[in-house]
C-alpha cells in the first residue's frame, strides 16, 4: 500500500510533465531549475521502479506463478 504522501503513477507523471514544462519555459531562476531537476530525477527513478515491478509481476503471471497484486505498482 502506498504511503499517503506518495503520488500514484498518474499523479507522478503529471507532476513530472509540470516540471518539464517549467524547465522548458526558462521562467524560473537557476536555483529553482536545479531544485525542480532534482525533484524530477527522483520522480523518474520512482516511476522506473514501479514500471519494473509491474513488468516483473506480468512475467510471473505469464509463467503461471501466483503473484500478490498490490495497488502501489
Amino acid at each position: 500500500m502506498p504511503k499517503k504522501d506518495t503520488l500514484n503513477f498518474e499523479e507522478s507523471m503529471l507532476k513530472l510533465e509540470e516540471i518539464i514544462n517549467n524547465l522548458e519555459e526558462n521562467e524560473v531562476s537557476l536555483e529553482d531549475m536545479l531544485a525542480q531537476y532534482v525533484i524530477g530525477s527522483k520522480i523518474i527513478k520512482e516511476l522506473t521502479a514501479r514500471l519494473n515491478a509491474a513488468e516483473m509481476k506480468i512475467k510471473q503471471l505469464e509463467n503461471g506463478q501466483k503473484v500478490d497484486i498490490e495497488t502501489d505498482v
